[in-house]
């Protein structure tokens, strides 16, 4: 049985041949499969509608999505949590004692 996800891409890639140049169909192939096809579906939508030359915009579009999927988070996930924790202690223990030696300078 072939995956699902694998399929749907290459229905919508057939669906979008206008927007992208056959030779780079491995690329945007990998492309949708990181992005998903509702996110493909709205860059190809924003691209024929503004661009004057939509396959341009369409591949600009793809590739800063791709950049901003790929970018480094500034905070491992643990810090990120809902229990915000500075070396395995939390976050309010180590603003109380920072509060209390700021005053103590004061």
């Amino acid at each position: 049985m072939k995956d699902n996800k694998a399929y749907d891409n290459d229905l919508l890639l057939d669906d979008l041949t206008d927007l992208y140049d056959s030779s780079w169909r491995a690329y945007y192939a990998g492309a949708f499969y990181k992005l998903g096809r509702t996110t493909i579906e709205r860059l190809a939508s924003v691209a024929r509608a503004d661009g004057k030359h939509p396959s341009r915009l369409f591949g600009y579009l793809v590739k800063q999505e791709l950049a901003n999927r790929n970018k480094p988070r500034p905070y491992p996930k643990e810090v990120r949590s809902h229990k915000q924790v500075v070396n395995d202690r939390p976050y309010s223990e180590v603003w109380a004692e920072q509060q209390a030696q700021r005053d103590a300078k004061a």
